[in-house]
């Protein structure tokens, strides 16, 4: 099973595709959370993404500072079934974005990012059809701990 992540920049000009996982954080070994599908996020939810969970990140409170990842949007793409990859990731970045623009009143900072998850092909699509999750993270290093509490407003302009 394939897992795709993709972090944008807040114009939207650089993208900067990421296979597999991210590198292992620094002091994450001491965070306490339930690992979770990255499908079954919810919006309002932090996440902690490391390379040891994978698949499924660690769901945390946003008051975690170690947390990566806010989860601001789950909605569905709308490309159905079987779409190619370049019409999700197309489609998924002007749905972050504008939703993004729309629910916080601007563009992202530059210091921000976010990340956008879908499901593979064959058995996650059938599971969760055309699912579609937003989330801000930090820009460049999407890795890097957030800080504690959430950064949503504060990261639009």
């Amino acid at each position: 099973m394939r897992h795709r992540l993709t972090v944008l920049r807040s114009l939207g000009v650089v993208a900067l595709a990421l296979a597999a996982v991210l590198p292992q954080l620094s002091g994450a070994a001491s965070a306490v959370g339930t690992p979770t599908l990255y499908l079954n996020f919810h919006a309002g939810e932090c996440g902690l993404y490391t390379s040891a969970n994978g698949e499924h990140p660690l769901v945390v409170p946003c008051s975690d500072p170690e947390h990566n990842m806010e989860v601001y949007l789950v909605t569905h793409g709308g490309w159905g079934p079987s779409p190619a990859a370049s019409i999700v990731s197309e489609d998924a970045h002007r749905i972050c974005l504008s939703k993004f623009q729309k629910l916080y009143g601007g563009a992202l900072r530059p210091n921000f990012g976010y990340l956008y998850f879908f499901p593979d092909p064959g058995a996650q699509t059938q599971q969760y059809g055309d699912r579609l999750i937003c989330s801000l993270t930090k820009w460049p290093n999407a890795h890097a701990a957030m800080g504690a509490g959430t950064h949503l407003h504060s990261a639009a302009r």
